[in-house]
């Protein structure tokens, strides 16, 4: 399965990755919103794991673009995020989840399993 981590924080980027790959899955991850859109459009993933913050950028308006958009608005996004506001992000982007940080593996595994064609 290809999955695109949107997430700011390195650390976190870092084993999120190792874990994903670790069951098999190719993670590729991007910060730049640009480079965001320009990846989805030319290479689909099978899911988005996206970060609300974004290091100062508002994670909420690129979901709103995906989800607005004919060719990415199938892709199912996932929010992740320390706010507990990331449940209402869910019904005001359209995204398909919400995992709160710090979430347990096993709650990374069953978002992941949920999408996995």
């Amino acid at each position: 399965m290809k999955i695109l981590l949107v997430e700011d924080d390195n650390a976190i980027a870092e084993v999120v990755t190792l874990i994903l790959e670790g069951e098999g899955h190719t993670v590729v991850k991007i910060l730049d919103e640009k480079r965001i859109l320009t990846h989805v459009r030319a290479s689909p993933p099978d899911l988005i794991l996206m970060d609300l913050s974004l290091g100062g950028k508002n994670g909420e308006l690129l979901i709103k673009k995906l989800k607005n958009n004919s060719q990415t608005q199938l892709l199912p996004v996932i929010i992740t995020s320390a706010s507990h506001d990331g449940a209402a992000a869910v019904k005001r982007t359209g995204a398909d989840g919400f995992l709160l940080k710090p979430f347990e593996i096993e709650q990374l595994f069953k978002v992941v399993q949920k999408y996995q064609k």
